[in-house]
C-alpha cells in the first residue's frame, strides 16, 4: 500500500502506523473515556493497553451500516479512546482482507454517476469517517489508511455549518508520517487538540462520537459497478471525560 510522510497541520496531529502491533485485546467500554496523560502519537502499543477498546467487527448485527461482508474476516476495527487537557486521543488498529485506497484530490470529493448514482467519491473507497459533536459544535475527519488522504470534512458551530456533504471544508495540511510493516492492518493514531474543538475539557464533559467505516473489496473497478456493494459499519455513542 503506498505511504505519504507530510507534517502535521497545527490543528491536528495524525500518525498512521502500518501495523505490527498486535489488536488490542477487548475490554469492556462502559462509555467513559480515560485520562491518559504523555501519550505521544508514535508510543508503544502498551501505552494503549488499559484503555477500552470498541470493536466493529464485519457482520455484528448490533451495529448499524449496510452488509455485504464476505464474513467476520472481512473487516475489523478496534478503536480505543482517551483524553488529557490539552488533547482528544484516538487509536484505531484496523484490519481488511483486501485494501482499496486511492488518492482523492479535494476537488474532486463528490462523484456523479449514471442516472441517480452519486456518493462523496470517498465512500467508494476503504475509509474512516470520524464525527465529533460537543453540544451545538461539530467536527469531522476523513481518514485512509495509508495516509494519502486526510480531510476536515466539518468544522463548525450547527447555526454556522451543519453536515454539510457537498466539499471537504479544507483539507489537513500534509500532516502523516507512516510506517508499513504489514499489508493487512493499520494502526491509525489521531490527537485533535481540544483548541481546534474550540473546547476546554474537564472530567465529567460529554461528546457524541460517530465512527463510519467503509469497506470495499473491488480495487480497480469502474466506480458504477463498486457503488451498490460498498459495505459499512456505523458506530456512535455519547461518551464522558472520564477522572
Amino acid at each position: 500500500m503506498p505511504v505519504s510522510a507530510p507534517l502535521p497541520a497545527a490543528c491536528l496531529a495524525l500518525l498512521v502506523l502500518l501495523a505490527s502491533a498486535c489488536t488490542p485485546t477487548p475490554s469492556a467500554f462502559d462509555g467513559t473515556l480515560p485520562p491518559l496523560s504523555g501519550i505521544s502519537l508514535d508510543a508503544p502499543a502498551e501505552a494503549w493497553a488499559r484503555v477500552p477498546t470498541v470493536p466493529l467487527v464485519a457482520g455484528d448485527t448490533l451495529l448499524q451500516g449496510r452488509s455485504g461482508f464476505a464474513g467476520p474476516d472481512d473487516l475489523h476495527l478496534a478503536a480505543q479512546m482517551a483524553w488529557d487537557p490539552a488533547t482528544l486521543h484516538f487509536r484505531f488498529v484496523w484490519t481488511d482482507d483486501t485494501w482499496d485506497v486511492v488518492r482523492i484530490p479535494a476537488d474532486s470529493i463528490r462523484w456523479y454517476g449514471p442516472g441517480t448514482m452519486r456518493a462523496d467519491r470517498m465512500y467508494l473507497y476503504d475509509n474512516l469517517a470520524l464525527r465529533l459533536r460537543l453540544g451545538d459544535y461539530y467536527y469531522g475527519l476523513w481518514l485512509t489508511a495509508d495516509s494519502t488522504n486526510t480531510f476536515v470534512l466539518q468544522s463548525g458551530e450547527a447555526t454556522e455549518m451543519p453536515f454539510r456533504r457537498d466539499a471537504p471544508t479544507y483539507p489537513v495540511s500534509p500532516g502523516v508520517v507512516a510506517r508499513e510493516t504489514g499489508p493487512q492492518q493499520v494502526d491509525l493514531r489521531v490527537s485533535i487538540p481540544w483548541d481546534a474543538l474550540r473546547r476546554t475539557a474537564a472530567p465529567g464533559d460529554s461528546l457524541n462520537v460517530q465512527f463510519i467505516l467503509t469497506d470495499s473489496d473491488a480495487p480497480g473497478q469502474p466506480l458504477p459497478e463498486k457503488h451498490p456493494h460498498i459495505a459499512y459499519l456505523v458506530w456512535q455513542q455519547d461518551v464522558v471525560l472520564g477522572e
